[in-house]
């Protein structure tokens, strides 16, 4: 069998079950770190005992192709991690400010939620200030 993808893998692991028996071990140890990195998603402490440098990884990869034997019918959904949407902090400045102070400091989006947090009342002098000079 041609050399495997850690993608390829984690389908037969999860879909194709009865092409389980035909990977090799080899297969098995190059894409152990892709594959115990993702099974971390769902199962941290157990990707965690796997994550030592004596382990046989061969051996894992046939404990996860177990532990998810009868357990899922295609690959779970948890799989397909996304990114946690950032919360937004309502601004006390409106856009048109904010632009101008950006555009007249070149500061970043960064810089500017930096002063947002901490330096609020002296952002505001600032954006007053600078609209006075604009004026």
């Amino acid at each position: 069998m041609a050399k495997l993808d850690f993608i390829t893998l984690a389908n037969i692991i999860f879909k194709d079950k009865n092409k389980y028996k035909f990977i090799s071990d080899e297969d098995k140890e190059n894409n152990f770190f892709m594959l115990n990195r993702k099974f971390a998603i769902k199962y941290p402490k157990q990707a965690q005992f796997f994550n030592n440098k004596n382990i046989n990884k061969a051996s894992a990869i046939d404990v996860w192709y177990q532990v998810f034997y009868k357990t899922t019918n295609g690959t779970p959904q948890w799989w397909w991690k996304t990114k946690q949407q950032k919360t937004k902090i309502k601004s006390k400045f409106n856009n048109n400010d904010i632009k101008m102070i950006k555009g007249y400091h070149s500061l970043s989006n960064n810089d500017i939620s930096f002063l947002t947090i901490y330096y609020e009342d002296k952002l505001k002098a600032e954006i007053k200030r600078i609209k006075k000079f604009n004026n």
